[in-house]
């Protein structure tokens, strides 16, 4: 059985400063690490999404993402989202949620099916980089996609 697709995509599409890409998180994963895509037909795609996420156009990512959900209309995609961990656990829990609803509603827009994006906020339970500065709070303003059914 193939391994699921995990796809990183930060929602905040302005919130990464273009300082940060130097300890880039969204580089494209090597072969049998937990984010590498499954290597088919979908790879090329997925890598050019990630490179446009790591050059910070997360606009043209986005719609690389979608051009990738285009291709395998089965797959069903939980988004994440997440927020830094300042703030209330609260707060968070409901800016996880407006992030996620947020990136769901710009892929509808894009032509994915409603039905096939699922949304759950985890507020600042699960941080991508745990060091409280600026550069790591901004990657953990993100909504993560998940590929949970395909």
């Amino acid at each position: 059985m193939k391994r699921s697709l995990a796809l990183v995509l930060l929602a905040g599409l302005a919130a990464l400063p273009s300082t940060a890409t130097a300890q880039d998180p969204f580089a494209p994963s090597g072969a049998g690490e937990p984010d590498a895509p499954d290597r088919d037909e979908s790879t090329p795609d997925y890598l050019k999404a990630l490179e446009l996420q790591r050059k910070g156009r997360w606009k043209e990512a986005q719609k690389a993402f979608a051009e990738v959900l285009k291709k395998y209309p089965n797959w069903v995609v939980t988004i994440e989202g997440h927020c830094d961990e300042r703030g209330t656990a609260e707060y968070n829990l409901a800016l996880g949620e407006r992030r996620a609803v947020a990136v769901r509603a710009y892929l509808v827009s894009l032509g994915i099916p409603a039905e096939r994006l699922k949304v759950i906020s985890y507020g600042k339970e699960f941080p991508f980089d745990p060091a409280q500065t600026e550069e790591a709070y901004a990657k953990n303003r993100r909504g993560h996609f998940v590929i949970t059914s395909k």
